[in-house]
C-alpha cells in the first residue's frame, strides 16, 4: 500500500479494513507507524473469516464495499457511523449485512459529495443526455427504490432473469430540480466512475452518484444484476479514471487489457457488456487498474521515434 514518505501526514489519515464476511474496522493510520521486523496483528478475524482489502481514508470520505452476488453498500466515514478503534485486535464492526452465500469481495473509498437525491438525479439526466449529444449508447436500467429490499422478499441475484421491457424505466427517476451552470460543473469536477466486472467477463462503468449513501449495516443495494448469461459472480468493483487500463485475468491462465474508456458508461443494476470472452468452464478471478505513466509514454515514443530516423 503506498503511503505519505513525510510520516507527519499520517496522523491526519486512516486505515480503514474490510473482511469477506462484511466486517469494517478504522484505525488511525499513526497506529502502525512502529511495525517490527516479525510484523504486527493488524485486526482479530474471527475462525473462517478473511481479509480483502484495506485502504487510507481520511474522515468524512466514503466507504463501499461490494459483494460477490451483486450487491452493496455506501457510508460514509464518520465517528456516528464508523467510529476509530484505539485498538489493532478487535474485530471491528458490521458493514454490511449479507444474504445467504454471498461475501464481501471489494473496498473501495470515495470521496464525499454533498448532494441530494433530487439533485443527483437531475446531474444523472444531464450526464446521460450528454453522452447522448455526444452519440454515446445509452443504456437504461431498472429502477430501484431507495430502501433495501426485505430479506423475506430478497431474490437471489444469481437467478434473477431479465426483465420484460415493460419493466425497463429510464435512467433515472423523473426530477423538477434544475441545476444551473456553476453545480453541474462542480459535480462534473467530483465525479468518480466505478468499474464492475463478472466472473464471465462482462463489464459496466457507472457514476459513482447512482450509489447513494446510507447508513452502515444495511443489505445494501443492487450493484449489477447478474443472470447466465452474464456471470454468477462480481469478480471486482472499483473507481477508474480517464486513460486508465484495466487487466482482466482468468482462471485458466489467460489476460486481456482493456481501456477503461471504453467500457459503457450505464445505469447502476443493468448486465454489462462483454469485455472478455471466455470459455465456458473459465471465469474472471482478478481484475485491476494499470496506470499509465505519461513520462514512461513520452520517453518510449522518443525511443521508437530515434529507431525509425
Amino acid at each position: 500500500m503506498p503511503l505519505p514518505q513525510d510520516e507527519t501526514l499520517w496522523d491526519s489519515l486512516h486505515l480503514v479494513f474490510a473482511t469477506a464476511s462484511g466486517t469494517v474496522r478504522r484505525n488511525r493510520l499513526s497506529d502502525f507507524r512502529n511495525v517490527r521486523a516479525s510484523g504486527l496483528i493488524a485486526m482479530k478475524l474471527e475462525e473462517g473469516d478473511r481479509l480483502i482489502g484495506v485502504a487510507t481514508c481520511r474522515e468524512a470520505d466514503d466507504v463501499l464495499l461490494a459483494t460477490r452476488l451483486g450487491r452493496c453498500i455506501r457510508f460514509q466515514v464518520t465517528d456516528d457511523t464508523l467510529r476509530v478503534f484505539a485498538g489493532r485486535d478487535s474485530q471491528g464492526v458490521r458493514g454490511i449485512r449479507l444474504s445467504k452465500g454471498d461475501e464481501v469481495m471489494s473496498l473501495s473509498v470515495l470521496r464525499h459529495v454533498d448532494a441530494g437525491n433530487d439533485e443527483r438525479a437531475a446531474y444523472l439526466k444531464h450526464a446521460a443526455a450528454k453522452r447522448r449529444t455526444n452519440g454515446d449508447e445509452v443504456e437504461a436500467e431498472i429502477a430501484e427504490p431507495d430502501e433495501a429490499v426485505p430479506e423475506a422478499t430478497q431474490v437471489d441475484p444469481t437467478l434473477a432473469d431479465i426483465p420484460p421491457n415493460d419493466a425497463v424505466q429510464a435512467d433515472v427517476p423523473p426530477t423538477d430540480v434544475t441545476l444551473s451552470a456553476e453545480r453541474i460543473r462542480e459535480l462534473e469536477d467530483a465525479e468518480e466512475i466505478l468499474l464492475t466486472v463478472t466472473n464471465a467477463g462482462f463489464g459496466k462503468r457507472t457514476s459513482a452518484y447512482e450509489y447513494r449513501v446510507s447508513g452502515r449495516g444495511g443489505q445494501g443495494i443492487a450493484n449489477i444484476t447478474l443472470a447466465p448469461r452474464n456471470g454468477t459472480a462480481v469478480a471486482a468493483t472499483f473507481p477508474v479514471r480517464p486513460g486508465d487500463g484495466v487487466m482482466l485475468v482468468t482462471d485458466a491462465g489467460r489476460l486481456i487489457r482493456v481501456p477503461a474508456d471504453q467500457v459503457r458508461i450505464t445505469g447502476r443494476q443493468v448486465m454489462g457488456v462483454t469485455l472478455f470472452r471466455v470459455d465456458a468452464d473459465e471465469h474472471v478471478t482478478s481484475v485491476f487498474p494499470v496506470v499509465e505513466d505519461a513520462a514512461e509514454d513520452a520517453a518510449e515514443d522518443t525511443t521508437e521515434d530515434g529507431a525509425d530516423g
